[in-house]
């Protein structure tokens, strides 16, 4: 038996790697990715609403979490999906700034 981990769930397979395992694994990838992607829209709301609140600027923003403005850009776009470092470093600044 092999096992394979991904970022959810471990899935144990068998030497013929049966289809209802590599089903589940899928399955279970989906459901991995469509938490990560309404965490990520969760987090640009958040962003939005911090730049209209405070009325920072996007490049004022982009330079506090260290990324590029073309990068922040493509992001809220729905072109790209940051890291969990860049969502983690956005977070911890946002909960700083609320903080205060």
């Amino acid at each position: 038996m092999a096992i394979r981990s991904h970022s959810c769930h471990a899935v144990m397979y068998e030497k013929d790697d049966n289809v209802s395992a590599k089903i589940f694994c899928i399955e279970s990838i989906k459901q991995c990715l469509s938490i990560r992607k309404g965490k990520n829209m969760e987090l640009k709301k958040r962003v939005k609403s911090f730049l209209e609140d405070t009325g920072a600027t996007i490049m004022a923003f982009c330079k506090r979490v260290n990324i590029s403005c073309p990068y922040y850009y493509r992001w809220i776009h729905g072109e790209i999906e940051f890291s969990k470092d860049i969502c983690d470093r956005i977070e911890a600044y946002l909960n700083e700034v609320y903080a205060k």
